[in-house]
């Protein structure tokens, strides 16, 4: 009888650990639709993707959260087209990360390890097959 009582309230505490948990996000804006990790030859990638309710939020956030990041420590190098808002490459000394905005939804793609922006704009056609696959 005890055994029994101790096994179900361990497979409570599972469950709701589980359930109640805090997932890991990269930016604590908008609401995490997707989150994966990928590999691309040597190269880690985590790709998290985040919705709002509609275009211009997701634009304000993209703008929020690249200048959030744009201020932190050991930035190293920065890449944007001055013409087309909707992606940032941005590379720290301990990662690289890029944001991008499709519509309502916001990208982030952050390295693992340290990376270079121009060998993370070359696997970048890679990532995105492994996104849309």
């Amino acid at each position: 009888m005890m055994l029994t009582s101790i096994t179900i309230c361990i497979a409570i505490v599972l469950v709701l650990f589980f359930v109640f948990r805090k997932q890991s996000k990269l930016i604590s804006y908008g609401l995490l639709v997707n989150q994966r990790n990928i590999k691309i030859g040597e190269h880690q990638y985590i790709i998290e993707q985040y919705r709002f309710k509609n275009a211009i939020d997701s634009f304000h956030y993209y703008r929020k959260v690249v200048s959030d990041f744009s201020i932190l420590p050991k930035l190293r190098h920065s890449k944007y087209d001055l013409y087309d808002w909707n992606f940032t490459y941005l590379e720290f000394e301990p990662f690289s990360i890029r944001f991008a905005k499709y519509g309502d939804v916001l990208q982030c793609i952050k390295s693992v390890q340290p990376i270079s922006i121009s060998d993370f704009e070359s696997d970048y056609a890679d990532i995105l097959k492994q996104i849309n696959s």
